[in-house]
């Protein structure tokens, strides 16, 4: 019959199942093992022990081998074919001779030690501390393993909620921006009257800071998106020279104001046609673009160079990559910076960088549209001197257009 030897009502205590036929063996282990760290549970036989294990966990098995009925090696046979205990670890407890026989017999069935009687105290709580601490541990992994499942499963639906409150609010913020755009074009194109200068420097403004939060709105609904894994791809087939030429004429103006050289080689010799997400990259380049004249002082240079790569970084059977690179002259980005560049609403702090607007998300949606694609971005650059941002669109579709 199984008996407990402390009180089982404290479930932080570890249990440990002693086996013998013989009632004073078991005295001698609850007097060795009394520890206010454990519950020693008694099981006079081998059909006691089974049913314990069906009804409690425990950390260890100290199992007499020399038992009548059904000895230790039997009874841990059947251990070890249910499935609820196979795992607990045994001590075999023998007075008998230790044979090589009996210790292999013993392992096989699954022992992970063996004790001769009569014991030294010292060494079977040893061992007994050993196993304890490990099945403790691996609770403690068990219960951060739940918490962890539960914190992400908390973490994805308060995404989800994200999300959903940034679409909404998109979608709320977009319809009077739409009218407070479109409406501040109509002024400036004079339909319904003559409006003086001032009037105009200021509907200007209206105009120009409506644009800049339409864009900053979208920006930060693509990101969510992209983040909640709703984002796919749109692809299409078109000529990469005229999307990347279309991408330029949009800053041509600002970059003769600033005095900026802006020019694209196009290394290839003829036109690529490639399958990829137009929208997308023509998105990519606007926002390299648009940080390399913001931050290119007159005189100073941009430069879009588009390469093919067909090499080992590349190479499957049938298709390519593009690398696309973005490079300025303008005021460079300190080394312990560069990892900030890719977080979102990270700006960089210094004198130099101070005086640009923005909200660092442009950066961030690039990376994750490059990573949409299957490639990634990077940027070399020297404080002072300029930056190279480039990215690449490996395994893509890729054929010359023919002239």
């Amino acid at each position: 019959m199984a008996t407990v030897a402390a009180n089982s009502t404290d479930n932080e205590k570890i249990n440990i199942l002693i086996v013998d036929d013989m009632k004073q063996n078991l005295l001698a282990l609850e007097l060795v093992l009394h520890d206010d760290d454990y519950r020693l549970v008694r099981a006079e036989s081998g059909r006691d022990a089974l049913r314990c294990l069906l009804n409690e966990e425990f950390a260890l098995i100290i199992l007499d081998v020399s038992m009548p009925i059904m000895d230790g090696f039997e009874t841990a046979v059947l251990i070890r074919e249910n499935k609820r205990s196979k795992h607990i670890p045994i001590i075999f407890v023998t007075a008998l001779e230790k044979t090589d026989v009996q210790i292999f017999k013993g392992y096989f069935v699954g022992a992970v030690d063996y004790i001769m009687k009569p014991f030294v105290p010292e060494i079977l709580r040893a061992k007994v501390a050993v196993f304890a601490e490990l099945f403790r541990k691996t609770r403690q992994l068990e219960v951060q393993q739940k918490e962890l499942v539960e914190n992400n499963r908390q973490l994805l639906k308060l995404s989800q909620a994200k999300s959903d409150f940034l679409a909404n609010m998109s979608h709320e913020l977009r319809t009077p921006l739409n009218s407070v755009i479109g409406f501040s074009g109509t002024l400036l194109d004079q339909e319904f009257g003559v409006i003086n200068d001032k009037q105009r420097e200021f509907v200007n403004i209206i105009l120009s800071s409506g644009g800049h939060l339409l864009s900053l709105i979208n920006d930060i609904l693509d990101l969510s998106k992209v983040e909640a894994g709703k984002m796919e791809l749109d692809l299409s087939k078109f000529l990469l020279r005229e999307s990347l030429n279309n991408s330029l004429m949009m800053f041509m103006e600002k970059a003769l104001k600033g005095g900026i050289s802006l020019q694209m080689q196009f290394e290839p010799q003829t036109d690529l046609l490639i399958v990829a997400d137009q929208r997308k990259l023509k998105q990519i380049i606007l926002n390299l673009l648009s940080n390399a004249i913001k931050f290119t002082p007159k005189g100073g240079r941009v430069n879009v160079v588009v390469k093919m790569v067909i090499g080992s970084r590349f190479l499957v059977q049938g298709s390519g990559g593009l690398e696309i690179s973005v490079e300025d002259s303008g005021i460079g980005i300190k080394p312990e910076d560069i990892q900030k560049l890719f977080k979102p609403f990270t700006q960089l702090e210094s004198a130099c960088t101070k005086e640009y607007a923005g909200t660092g998300l442009g950066l961030a949606l690039s990376r994750k549209l490059v990573e949409l694609h299957g490639g990634t971005i990077r940027v070399e650059s020297e404080f002072g001197s300029g930056s190279r941002f480039s990215f690449d669109i490996p395994e893509i579709q890729i054929q010359e257009q023919q002239p």
